[in-house]
């Protein structure tokens, strides 16, 4: 569910926690851009680009493509997210469909905070902006972000609803008790939830009809928890891993046959493409100063002494990348320390073969300095003053896109070139995410189109 994003969340937090793309052109344009040694990959085909990478760059600033307005379509009307975020904060957000954009949208706020009446389920071209379709809702909903045969897949009021993407025709309502959320991947449904009997957590996968035929797979609850209330959540498939993560409670699970993948007590689960993925232990209800490194058959292949590690943008898989950790940049195989940071800066975001690290005080406070490495050996490319909100930036293979979330002008966002870390162009739109081959922008009353120019 592509939304604008929550306000700041601890150095562990992915920022967006939901990622959507849709599948590329079939004519393939690959350009090798090498930036101080460093080698930039761009494409057009999808097997070439990182799932999170838009499809197209943005060379010049955005222009709207169209606009629709919740008001159109409800009276004093906002539009909602299919998720936790929509449900009980009431924040924008849609789904990225390719060919439609699905989202909910109510009656404006009552006492400012709250929606007033029921909700509606919209389909929108996303082409053209046109209302596809429109479907009643009863209650709130947790929505898959791909499709599964054609069918969006949601759960809600301990049923798995099942909705056609070409009519908004409800299918199907399956009883699914315990059943938290869903997630459609490659063809098949998983699942997270909560077996009350057993007080156990529980992965699946299935189909929409029988959500747990292929396996299900059992943790028990972590004895020690992360920091985090559990209101921020991430639940994804990604590099054959299907993890829930919220800080209070993790499991992680091989996608292909549900093999638990998870020591005890790790917490804030990050996949690292083609090497498996990265967790913090938790010790005395918060993080311990100890990230470990669990490949794909759940063995743990590094303990590295570090609180976090930097936000993961278009990664592709590669078993040989170096990692930022902590301080250092770290060879997986070997435990070899390859370079570090000193102590008045922190690793913030590694965006394909460049790791971006940001300057703090002695406090730990983020400042605006930012400086771009070399992941492989930590050449300096270049240093600028940036926005501190890269924990929601996109790119397009050629330069950051980041919203300006911490000015007073919060519909400013900018595009930092990564070859020379200049700033491209700037422009006033709404937290862009992807969507179609482009990205979008939503407030609580308007979602904006910018197609790719």
């Amino acid at each position: 569910m592509a939304f604008p994003p929550p306000p700041p969340q601890p150095q562990h937090s992915r920022g967006r926690a939901w990622k959507w793309w849709t599948a590329g052109a079939v004519f393939v344009l690959v350009a090798a851009l090498v930036v101080g040694g460093v080698y930039w990959l761009h494409s057009s085909s999808p097997g070439e680009r990182p799932a999170d990478q838009l499809e197209k760059s943005y060379p010049t600033a955005p222009v709207a493509g169209w606009t629709l307005r919740a008001a159109d379509l409800r009276t004093g009307g906002v539009f909602r997210a299919l998720n936790m975020a929509g449900n009980q904060y009431y924040a924008p957000g849609f789904i990225d469909l390719g060919d439609i954009l699905v989202t909910s949208v109510s009656d404006g706020m009552q006492s400012g905070t709250k929606p007033r009446g029921p909700r509606e389920l919209i389909g929108v071209d996303s082409k053209t902006g046109e209302l596809r379709w429109r479907t009643p809702l009863e209650g709130s909903l947790n929505c898959a972000t791909e499709a599964i045969d054609g069918l969006l897949a949601c759960t809600g009021n301990n049923t798995i609803q099942t909705f056609r993407i070409s009519n908004g025709e409800r299918v199907q309502s399956v009883p699914a008790n315990g059943i938290g959320v869903v997630e459609a991947h490659a063809g098949a449904l998983y699942s997270y939830g909560y077996d009350h009997e057993a007080g156990t957590l529980v992965l699946s996968r299935g189909t929409v009809t029988d959500p747990k035929s292929d396996w299900r797979t059992e943790f028990q609850r972590p004895t020690e928890t992360c920091v985090g209330s559990g209101d921020s959540m991430e639940f994804r498939v990604e590099d054959g891993i299907v993890y829930f993560s919220n800080g209070l409670a993790s499991a992680a699970a091989s996608a292909a046959d549900g093999r638990n993948l998870l020591p005890a007590n790790v917490g804030w689960i990050k996949v690292l493409p083609g090497q498996g993925y990265s967790g913090n232990e938790c010790r005395d209800g918060g993080p311990s100063r100890s990230v470990v490194v669990v490949d794909h058959n759940g063995v743990v292949v590094r303990t590295v002494d570090a609180d976090y590690g930097p936000r993961l943008l278009a990664l592709m898989p590669d078993p040989d990348r170096p990692v930022a950790l902590g301080k250092d940049v770290i060879n997986l195989r070997s435990g070899k320390r390859l370079w570090s940071i000193g102590a008045d800066s922190r690793f913030e975001l590694m965006v394909g073969k460049v790791v971006l690290v940001r300057s703090v005080d002695e406090r730990g406070t983020a400042g605006t300095r930012v400086s771009a490495h070399s992941l492989d050996t930590g050449e300096l490319l270049w240093t600028a003053n940036l926005p501190k909100s890269t924990y929601s930036a996109l790119t397009d293979g050629e330069r950051l896109i980041i919203p300006d979330s911490y000015t007073s002008d919060t519909s400013r966002v900018v595009a930092v070139n990564l070859t020379s870390g200049d700033i491209d162009w700037t422009a006033r739109m709404g937290n862009p995410a992807k969507a179609r081959d482009g990205m979008a922008s939503m407030t609580p009353q308007e979602l904006t189109y910018y197609p790719p120019p």
